[in-house]
């Protein structure tokens, strides 16, 4: 039914119809009739569910930075090679309608590991944030004896910047300078694992690099050229060696 904009439940008792088929049919203001139907009438049984134990489930978030779902090979990109994740989707189960609630770092992920839509909490862009007194994933998984980490690649989810979002994790792993590498970020999170194995624990790892400007890694800089544009490819070396010697001068 709806009134004044707005959808309302309209709840019938029908105990007395169970495992009988019926028709329903409804009429607008306009009398049409629209109808449902046939539709079966079953009994509703709340099931009590035992809690399950999850002391010995590690759990591992990993968040790629600007990339686009249709650039993936197990979502159905020809072009585009993504062995490894194809390979976990193969194993895996792949969520297709699971959507990012923003495009814009820090609010897309204080929605992910908070469970609140970016409105909810007032944030919308990437501007130095505080975030509420909120129960975040790390704190919950905290209170079930698990130890965590997040390691970032951006400076964006710097405490500093967005204080609040390391609240619940053990160790925190921000960025020294404005970004890092994302072999950087997955080698500091394998040495914490490698040192907290022996207990159930949470990981959140941030990696950035497909983000603009973006440089891919040798070999996979000549992957892709525009066009077989060698002119292009060339172009993308110059400017990679460009910022190794800018970065390695400090400048």
């Amino acid at each position: 039914r709806l009134t004044k904009n707005a959808w309302h439940d309209v709840v019938l008792d029908l105990k007395d119809y169970g495992g009988k088929k019926l028709d329903f049919h409804f009429r607008n203001k306009s009398g049409k009739v629209m109808g449902l139907g046939p539709l079966e009438i079953v009994s509703k049984k709340k099931k009590k569910l035992k809690r399950r134990s999850v002391s010995h489930t590690n759990v591992l978030i990993i968040s790629l930075d600007a990339v686009r779902a249709d650039h993936m090979g197990f979502m159905g990109n020809k072009s585009i090679k993504t062995p490894c994740l194809d390979r976990m989707a193969d194993e895996g189960v792949v969520f297709a309608n699971h959507f990012a609630q923003s495009h814009i770092t820090i609010p897309s992920h204080i929605s992910m590991l908070t469970s609140k839509y970016p409105r909810t909490i007032k944030t919308m862009d990437n501007y130095q944030y505080n975030l509420p007194v909120l129960e975040t994933i790390a704190g919950r998984l905290a209170e079930e004896g698990y130890c965590s980490s997040a390691v970032v690649s951006t400076t964006l989810l710097n405490p500093e910047w967005c204080k609040g979002l390391e609240r619940g994790f053990t160790d925190y792993f921000p960025v020294l300078g404005m970004e890092r590498g994302g072999s950087q970020s997955v080698n500091i999170l394998r040495d914490w694992i490698t040192e907290n194995s022996e207990k159930p624990f949470f990981s959140f790892l941030h990696l950035f690099d497909a983000h603009f400007p973006y440089q891919a890694p040798k070999p996979f800089h000549r992957m892709y050229p525009p066009s077989g544009d060698s002119k292009a490819v060339k172009a993308v070396e110059m400017h990679a060696q460009t910022k190794s010697w800018l970065t390695r001068k400090h400048i």
